[in-house]
């Protein structure tokens, strides 16, 4: 046999008894976090007593609004409540008050026993700038981004704060040349501080045209706050990236080679090795940015594409990105998994599990984290808390913010990627039946062909049904698959990435419809497509008019029917079990 080709011909369909629970992905189904309208960045950090506290920018209306300031809540029961919300800074409904881009940090033995003590940092718009020279558009009174950076600290779990202290932030290159000529400084920040030994690092963007256009990383450390509880007696610096400080031409962390244009909300993760460090940030060239630092953050490599473990580009719209320790050596990134260029398309919000290897990260090819019903939502600026292996994340899409306990499975079997043991899902259909993607439902088709088996336009496998939608796999050319979904009159098509034309190596394709983001997907030869830098997505959107899909069990051994949606890392089983 040249090619598989199993033809399923459905003529009543039986129920196959699948029922999909809630969908935990769904972000309706997790426990809102209380705000004051506009909601942005809800940081958690675990308190001495396991509680834990939130901080977050918020605001009426939208996003940079007279108004916009920042809050703390604290929940005792893991995010299922929240406490009334506490003002860290005041809303002052007047221009020229904001306080935005909050992010917290704990110290375990400062402060009260109980709790520990927590700091937040933040932009303060202590220059009382109220608009912005040379904008006639509506961005001219966005003055959320301007202004000094300030911290307080709780010690009595976010009920109360101090006073605010300012770490002055020496002038550089982007100051000098932003849009106030060095007036006023424009920057924020999205980076969680780290603690390495007895220093403290925070990673944050400077912008030198308003809003956020033309940006570079910076690093601010204190040598002491971990130990000298004393604000007013803490030590910062700039961190040099290996230059001399002239505030005319010292610049930030940034690649005009590999990005230029927009470089920013920069995270630091600490790795295993002593003074060994990553950055990645966003950039609006469809990728994620990465370097590396192995002094402590005093130099770093030139900012590249971030890649996946097989060495193809990890892709990101202008959206956060966000990298969290796990435990030792193994890490989770948030992302959006496609090549745009702009700040949309942030649904559905996709994660890689990382291990580290060699002083680097390789990362794992990923899984659908959360998504929103809406297309258009604006899943983002997330953060994770691990506590006893179980996984919780919070998230905003400016309007509310939620916290979501997630499937401990999902983020494990990411990581078995990395395993040679074989895992391979068995539970294929046995007997006729459909999905219906209205209940979040979904299925899997699994198909091998042989070498050489390569036949332009030829079926490889196939669904026909006179109630529900009828699907097909089959190639495009020679060297494309191609998926169509065919219901009455409407039609979905789908291409996968270009396949490399090698005639001596077998295909294996993982075709998979998933009914709760109605997404499709294909994972080929154990890679999930993305668009290969060639298109904005490798994946589609099933249009809501389709419900029911067709599935039967195949006649082929090379061809398995699911009749749910395997996850990627179960693809990659049924991949690497097919090889030789």
């Amino acid at each position: 046999m040249r090619w598989v080709h199993a033809i399923v011909l459905v003529t009543a369909l039986v129920s196959t008894g699948l029922s999909a629970a809630q969908d935990w992905r769904n972000i309706y189904h997790g426990n809102e976090i209380p705000s004051a309208g506009y909601v942005d960045m809800p940081l958690v950090v675990t308190l001495n007593d396991g509680s834990w506290l939130c901080v977050m920018t918020t605001g009426p209306g939208e996003e940079g609004n007279t108004g916009q300031h920042i809050v703390s809540t604290r929940s005792t029961d893991r995010g299922e409540t929240w406490s009334d919300l506490v003002a860290i800074e005041p809303a002052i409904k007047e221009p020229g008050h904001e306080s935005s881009w909050v992010v917290p940090f704990h110290v375990e033995h400062q402060g009260n026993s109980e709790f520990g003590r927590t700091y937040v940092f933040y932009v303060h718009n202590g220059e009382r700038v109220t608009e912005v020279p040379d904008r006639e558009d509506s961005l001219r009174y966005r003055v959320d981004k301007i202004g000094w950076y300030l911290y307080r600290f709780s010690d009595d779990a976010g009920t109360t704060w101090s006073e605010p202290t300012r770490i002055v932030i020496p002038l550089t290159w982007a100051d000098m040349n932003n849009t106030f000529s060095g007036e006023a400084q424009m920057f924020w920040g999205v980076d969680e501080p780290i603690a390495i030994e007895d220093r403290v690092l925070i990673a944050f963007t400077k912008i030198r045209r308003h809003l956020v256009g033309s940006t570079e990383g910076w690093v601010l450390e204190s040598s002491n706050l971990l130990t000298e509880t004393d604000p007013s007696k803490h030590k910062w610096r700039l961190l040099s990236n290996g230059q001399t400080g002239n505030s005319k031409t010292w610049r930030g962390l940034r690649s005009e080679t590999n990005f230029a244009g927009t470089q920013a909300e920069h995270d630091i993760t600490k790795l295993s090795q002593p003074g060994r460090l990553m950055m990645m940030n966003r950039t609006d060239k469809g990728v994620i940015s990465v370097c590396w630092s192995s002094d402590g953050g005093e130099t770093w490599t030139e900012p590249e594409a971030a890649t996946y473990a097989d060495g193809s580009v990890i892709r990101n719209p202008r959206a956060n990105t966000k990298v969290w320790t796990i435990e030792p050596g193994k890490y989770l990134l948030w992302f959006h998994n496609h090549g745009g260029i702009d700040f949309n398309n942030r649904n559905p919000g996709w994660a890689s599990a990382g291990v580290e290897h060699d002083g680097e990260i390789l990362w794992s090819q990923p899984e659908i984290l959360l998504y929103d019903n809406d297309p258009k939502a604006r899943i983002s600026y997330p953060d994770l808390i691990v506590e006893d292996r179980r996984y919780f994340i919070t998230e905003t899409q400016k309007s509310v913010a939620r916290v979501h306990e997630l499937d401990r499975s999902l983020i494990e079997g990411m990581f078995m990627q990395f395993d040679n043991a074989l895992n391979t899902p068995t539970d294929s259909i046995e007997k006729p039946g459909s999905v219906s993607l209205h209940e979040e439902e979904g299925l899997t088709i699994s198909a091998s062909v042989s070498a050489g088996a390569r036949e332009a336009d030829s079926i490889i496998a196939e669904c026909a049904s006179q109630f529900g939608a009828r699907w097909s796999i089959k190639w495009h050319g020679i060297d494309r698959i191609e998926i169509e979904l065919r219901e009455n009159h409407e039609v979905v098509s789908w291409l996968s990435d270009p396949i490399p034309i090698e005639s001596d190596l077998p295909l294996h394709i993982v075709m998979t419809i998933d009914g709760g983001p109605r997404l499709l997907t294909l994972v080929i030869n154990g890679k999930l497509h993305d668009g290969a830098g060639q298109r904005q997505y490798g994946w589609a959107r099933i249009p809501d008019s389709f419900d029911q899909i067709s599935l039967s069990p195949s006649s082929r051994d090379e061809v398995v029917v699911f009749g749910r949606p395997l996850t990627t890392s179960e693809a990659l089983e049924l991949y690497k079990a097919s090889r030789p």
